[in-house]
C-alpha cells in the first residue's frame, strides 16, 4: 500500500489526536494537541495495529489507513470514550474550581493568613485554580466546538498560558518543599526569611514561563479536514526530544529536588530526636522530694520532652507532613501519565483495546492533582474548616447535614457546629491526650477528640465536593438536554404530532417492543402525512406520503445517516450502508459495477443449489402440520450470501454447531436488544451491559473469520499471477466471481482497498443480503399460503416456464419471465416491507412545507405507513398483486413504494435481492403446496429488519401437477 497516508492516532488527556504521515523522505507528523496539562498526547499507532474496532470511532480510525488523505467525516469520529471523558472533565473542573476557590476565601478571612505556610498554600491554590479555569475549561469547550475559532494569536497565547499554569503548579510545590527544608534544617534563621519565601515563589513562576515559552513558537493555527485547529508540527525524532525535555522539566527534575529535600528533612528530624533524653532517664540524685514526685507527672514531662518542642516546633512537623502528602499525591497523579507517554513515544507500548482504556484512565489523573490538594489542606489544617463553615453557603449546608444526621452535630466536622476549642484541632487534642499517656482514658480521648474530628473534616469535605461536582455535571446535562428539547420543539411546532414530555419526549407514545411499529402507524394515521416526534431530545419528522418522501430523497443536502445508525458501526464500521460524505461517494462509485446484471446472473446457480439443500430438509415437514418457515429461510439465505460473497460454502443449514452462525445470531440479538432500548442505544451506557461483552466476543469470531478468508483469497489471486480484469472482461467472462474477488480487484483513486475497508464492505454485503431477503421470502411464502387463488396463479405462470419439471435450475431469462410472481413479491413487500423505516439527517437548515426545519433533525421515511397510504393504494390492507401491473405501477408516484429506498442512496443490491427472492420462492412452490395456519397471526417487530415475534407458520404438501 505504498503512497498511502498513515493514520497515527494519539490520545491526549481528553481527545484522540491524529497524525498524517505521508510516505516520503521528508515527511512530518502533524499533531493536534488537546491535553489539559499541555503534555504531548498518549500516542497509539494504528498503522501497525491488529486490534478490531470496538465502536464507530474505532472502525473509522482503522479504515483511515486506506483512505487517501483526510476525509470529511469530522473530528467527532476521532473520540474514544467521549462521554466518559467529558463527564470526568466536568467533575474535575467543578472540584478544582470549587475546592481551590474555597481555600482562597478561607485564607482571606483567616486570622493566620499571614503565616508562611498559608502564603505557599495560597500560591499553590492559585496555580491549581488556574489549571481548572485555563486548561480543563478549554478542553471542555473544545469537546463541544471541535474546531479552533480563536485565531492564530490566541492559539499561541492560550497554549502558552496553559503550559505556564501547568508548570507553575509543579514549581510552586518545589518552592514549598525547599521552604520546608529550610524550616527544619535551619530553624534559627527561618523566622526572618519572608523575603526568601517570596523569591522562591517568583522564581517558580519565572521558570514556569521560561519552560512554557517554546509553545509560543511551536503552536499555530492550521486547517485539518477543512476545520481550523491549533496544531504543532514536529518530525518523529523531534517529537521524542520534545517529550523527553517536557518530562524532565515538568516531572523528573522537580521530583529529584523534592526527594532530596525530604530525604534531608527526615534525616534531620530523626537525628535530632535521638539527641533527646527523656527526663525519667536523666541520672539525678534521689531525694525524698524526687521519690514523692508522682509517676504521672514524670511521664508527662517525658512526653513533653519527647515531642521535640523546643528544637523543632510541632506546627512545623505538621506542615512537613502536609507537604509530604501533597508531594505524594503529585507523584501518584503525574508519574503514570509521564511514564506511559514516554513508553508510547518510544514505541514500547502495543496498541490494544485494553491500552486505549488504560490511557483514558491515566489521562484523568494529572488534573486530579489540582482537585485533590484542597482536600489535603482540610485534612491537615482544621482551622480552614472552622473559617469555611462560617461562610453563608456552608452554614446552610451545615444545617441540612445536622438535620439529616443529628449525631454529627458537635462532632467537630467541617460543616458542623462543634466547639472549636474542645475538638477543633488535631494538634491541641493530641497534646491534651499526651498528658495522660499510658491510660485507656487517654486513648479514648485521643480517638474521640483527635482522630475522629480529622476524619470527619476530610470525609464531609470530600462528600460535599463530590456531591456538588456530580450535581453540577447532572445540571449541565439536564440543562443542555432541555435547551435542545426546547430548540427543536420550537421548530417542530408548526407540524402536527403528539405532545412531547420534557426529557423523554414522545417515548411514552411508542409503547412496548411489540407495539412499537403499530404505534408509529397509528400516530401517522391520526396526525397526517408529516408528523413531528421527539425521542428524548432528538427531533423527528415522520414522512408517510410520496410528496414528503420525494423532497427528502431528491435533496443533495440530506444524504447523511442519523446518529441512530451508529449502533451498526461496531459491526459494519464505515461500510457503504453507514458511511457518509466523500467516503460514501467513493465507495458507491467503486462498487456500483459489482451489481451489473451480467455479474448477477452468475450467482443464480448458488441460489438454486442452496435452495435445494433447504428443500431436502423441508421434505421432513410434509404433512407434518404447521411450523415456522422463517428459521429455514434464514439459514438458506445465509448460506447463499456467504457463498456469493466469499466463494466458500458455510453449510449453515446442515451444520448446527457452526461457531460462525452462533456468533452471527448473537450479534443480531444484541443489536435488536440495543436498538429497542433508550439506554442501550447510547454507546457510553451500552458498554456497561452484558450484551456489550456478548457482542464483542461474537464480533471477534466474525472478524477473525473474515480476515482469514480475505488473506487466503488474496494469496490465491497473487499465486495465480492474474491481473485485475476490466469490467468489460468481467461481464464477458463465463467464470463465476465472488463479491470478495470484486473487492480485491476494486480501486479508489488508483489504490486498492485495504483489508479493513474490504472487511467492512464484506460485512455490509452480508448484513443487507441476509435477513432483509429472508424476511421478504418468508412473508411472501406466508402470504401465498393464506391466499390459495394467488398461489395457483403463480403456479400457472411457473408451468408455462418449467412445465412439470421440478428439478430444472432457473436461468436468468426464466426469472425475467416470472412477471406475476414479481407482482406477488412486490405486494408482499408493500404490506411487510423488510426495512420498515429509514432516515436521513439534515446537515443544514432547509425549508420544508413552508417552514424551516433545523440542522440536525432526522427525517424518517416510515415505509410501513407510506405503503398503506389510501391515496396511492386504495383498500391498503387487502393483499392484491394487481396493484403492480405495469399500468397501475406507472400511474403512481415513484416515491410511493420504496422497499429498496430510492434516490442517490437507494439499495445498490436490489437486483441481486429480487433475483434471489424469485429463485427461492419459485423453487419452493414447484416442490411444495403451501397450506395456511388459520389461527396464526404474526406479531410484527419493526426494529432494524421486519420480523414476527411469534414466527410465520404454514404447512407443506407435496406439489402434484
Amino acid at each position: 500500500m505504498s503512497g498511502f497516508p498513515v493514520a497515527d492516532v494519539r490520545h491526549s488527556a481528553t481527545i484522540v489526536d491524529i497524525h498524517w504521515s505521508p510516505n516520503s523522505s521528508d515527511h512530518h507528523e502533524v499533531t493536534t494537541l488537546f491535553p489539559p496539562m499541555m503534555l504531548p498526547p498518549l500516542s497509539l499507532d494504528v498503522q501497525s495495529t491488529t486490534i478490531l474496532p470496538d465502536n464507530e470511532t474505532d472502525s473509522f480510525l482503522l479504515s483511515l489507513a486506506s483512505t487517501p488523505g483526510p476525509t470529511s467525516e469530522g473530528l467527532n469520529s476521532f473520540y474514544f470514550y467521549k462521554t466518559e471523558q467529558f463527564t470526568v472533565l466536568w467533575v474535575l473542573f467543578t472540584m478544582i474550581v470549587l475546592g481551590n476557590s474555597a481555600v482562597l476565601v478561607t485564607l482571606l478571612v483567616s486570622k493566620s493568613r499571614k503565616s508562611r505556610m498559608n502564603f505557599f498554600i495560597r500560591q499553590l491554590a492559585i496555580a491549581d485554580l488556574s489549571v481548572g479555569l485555563i486548561n480543563v475549561s478549554t478542553d471542555i469547550v473544545w469537546r463541544i466546538t471541535i474546531s479552533w475559532y480563536a485565531g492564530n494569536i490566541l492559539c499561541k497565547f492560550i497554549r502558552f498560558m496553559q503550559a505556564v499554569v501547568t508548570f507553575s503548579s509543579t514549581y510552586v510545590l518545589v518552592a514549598l518543599s525547599i521552604d520546608r527544608y529550610d524550616a527544619i534544617t535551619h530553624p534559627m534563621n527561618f523566622s526572618g526569611s519572608w523575603k526568601r519565601a517570596r523569591i522562591l515563589v517568583v522564581i517558580a513562576w519565572l521558570l514556569s514561563a521560561l519552560f512554557a515559552l517554546p509553545t509560543m513558537f511551536l503552536f499555530e493555527e492550521k486547517p485539518i479536514e477543512g476545520l481550523p485547529q491549533c496544531w504543532i508540527d514536529l518530525k518523529p525524532w523531534q517529537w521524542r526530544v520534545y517529550m523527553t525535555l517536557v518530562a524532565l522539566a515538568l516531572f523528573f527534575v522537580p521530583a529529584v529536588i523534592i526527594t532530596a529535600c525530604y530525604t534531608v528533612i527526615v534525616w534531620t528530624i530523626w537525628s535530632k530526636s535521638k539527641l533527646l533524653i527523656p527526663i525519667g532517664h536523666i541520672p539525678v540524685r534521689q531525694s525524698e522530694d524526687n521519690i514523692s514526685r508522682s509517676r504521672s507527672f514524670r511521664e508527662d514531662l517525658d512526653t513533653r520532652r519527647a515531642s521535640s518542642r523546643g528544637i523543632i516546633p510541632r506546627a512545623k512537623i505538621k506542615t512537613v507532613k502536609m507537604t509530604f502528602v501533597i508531594v505524594f499525591v503529585f507523584v501518584m497523579c503525574w508519574s503514570p501519565y509521564i511514564v506511559f507517554d514516554l513508553l508510547q513515544v518510544y514505541n514500547y507500548i502495543p496498541t490494544t483495546q485494553t491500552n486505549i482504556a488504560i490511557a483514558t484512565l491515566i489521562q484523568s489523573l494529572a488534573p486530579l492533582n489540582s482537585a485533590a490538594n484542597p482536600v489535603i489542606y482540610c485534612l491537615f489544617s482544621t482551622h480552614m474548616c472552622r473559617h469555611l463553615r462560617k461562610l453563608p453557603p456552608c452554614t446552610w449546608i451545615s444545617s441540612c447535614v445536622s438535620m439529616c444526621f443529628p449525631g454529627m452535630q458537635g462532632s467537630g466536622h467541617c460543616l458542623g457546629y462543634g466547639n472549636g476549642d474542645s475538638s477543633g484541632t488535631v494538634t491541641t487534642s493530641l497534646t491534651q491526650s499526651s498528658r495522660r499517656s499510658g491510660s485507656a482514658a487517654s486513648l479514648r480521648h485521643t480517638i474521640r477528640y483527635g482522630v475522629q474530628p480529622a476524619l470527619n473534616n476530610t470525609f464531609v469535605t470530600m462528600i460535599f465536593m463530590l456531591v456538588v461536582a456530580v450535581a453540577a455535571v447532572f445540571s449541565v446535562a439536564v440543562i443542555r438536554w432541555c435547551v435542545d428539547f426546547c430548540y427543536y420543539n420550537n421548530y417542530l411546532a408548526p407540524f402536527p404530532g403528539p405532545c412531547p414530555i420534557p426529557i423523554i419526549g414522545n417515548y411514552h407514545n411508542l409503547g412496548s417492543e411489540e407495539k412499537y411499529l403499530q404505534s408509529l402507524l397509528n400516530i401517522t394515521k391520526r396526525y397526517g402525512r408529516v408528523t413531528r416526534l421527539m425521542i428524548g431530545n432528538q427531533p423527528r419528522l415522520l414522512l408517510s406520503d410520496s410528496k414528503g418522501v420525494e423532497f427528502l430523497l431528491k435533496s443533495q443536502y440530506i444524504l447523511s445517516k442519523p446518529e441512530e445508525y451508529s449502533f451498526l458501526h461496531s459491526w459494519l464500521g464505515k461500510g457503504l450502508l453507514t458511511s457518509t460524505g466523500n467516503r460514501w461517494k467513493l465507495q458507491r462509485r467503486a462498487l456500483v459495477n459489482s451489481f451489473h446484471f451480467q455479474i448477477l446472473e452468475k450467482y443464480i446457480p448458488v441460489y438454486y443449489s442452496q435452495c435445494n439443500t433447504m428443500l431436502k430438509i423441508l421434505e421432513k415437514r410434509i404433512d407434518f402440520g404447521a411450523f415456522d418457515i422463517y428459521p429455514y429461510i434464514d439459514l438458506c439465505t445465509l448460506d447463499i450470501i456467504y457463498e456469493t460473497a466469499t466463494g466458500i460454502s458455510l453449510n449453515a443449514q446442515t451444520n448446527d454447531r457452526s461457531e460462525y452462525v452462533k456468533s452471527l445470531n448473537a450479534v443480531w440479538k444484541t443489536l435488536i436488544n440495543r436498538v429497542s432500548s433508550i439506554i442501550k442505544i447510547k454507546h457510553s451506557f451500552y458498554k456497561y451491559f452484558n450484551d456489550y461483552n456478548i457482542q464483542r466476543k461474537a464480533l471477534d469470531t466474525l472478524y477473525a473469520t473474515a480476515i482469514k478468508i480475505i488473506d487466503a483469497k488474496r494469496e490465491e489471486l497473487l499465486a495465480s499471477g492474474a491481473k485485475p480484469p476490466s469490467m468489460e472482461e468481467l461481464h464477458l467472462s463465463k467464470e463465476k466471481c465472488t463479491f470478495l474477488d470484486l473487492l480485491l480487484w476494486n480501486r479508489t483513486n488508483d489504490e486498492p482497498f485495504s483489508d479493513y475497508v474490504i472487511r467492512e464492505e464484506l460485512d455490509t454485503f452480508m448484513f443487507t443480503g441476509h435477513r432483509p431477503v429472508a424476511a421478504a421470502v418468508s412473508f411472501t411464502l406466508y402470504m401465498l399460503s393464506k391466499h390459495k387463488n394467488i398461489q395457483d396463479s403463480v403456479i400457472k405462470e411457473l408451468e408455462t416456464i418449467f412445465g412439470h419439471n421440478k428439478d430444472r435450475s432457473p436461468s436468468f431469462m426464466d426469472l425475467q419471465k416470472m412477471v406475476y410472481l414479481e407482482m406477488v413479491v412486490r405486494e408482499t413487500m408493500r404490506l411487510y416491507p423488510p426495512i420498515p423505516q429509514f432516515s436521513r439527517t439534515l446537515k443544514k437548515d432547509l425549508e420544508f412545507e413552508g417552514n424551516i426545519v433545523p440542522k440536525g433533525l432526522a427525517m424518517v421515511v416510515l415505509t410501513a405507513a407510506l405503503h398503506r397510504h389510501p391515496k396511492e393504494f386504495p383498500n391498503p390492507e387487502i393483499f392484491d398483486p394487481e396493484r403492480f401491473t405495469p399500468d397501475n405501477y406507472n400511474r403512481r408516484s415513484p416515491y410511493s413504494y420504496l422497499p429498496f429506498s430510492a434516490g442517490p442512496r437507494n439499495c445498490i443490491g436490489h437486483r441481486f435481492a429480487m433475483l434471489e427472492i424469485k429463485t427461492l420462492v419459485s423453487t419452493v412452490l414447484r416442490k411444495f403446496e403451501l397450506v395456511p395456519c388459520l389461527l396464526h397471526q404474526p406479531k410484527l417487530l419493526g426494529h432494524i429488519v421486519l420480523s414476527s415475534k411469534n414466527g410465520l407458520f404454514l404447512g407443506l404438501k407435496e406439489r402434484v401437477f
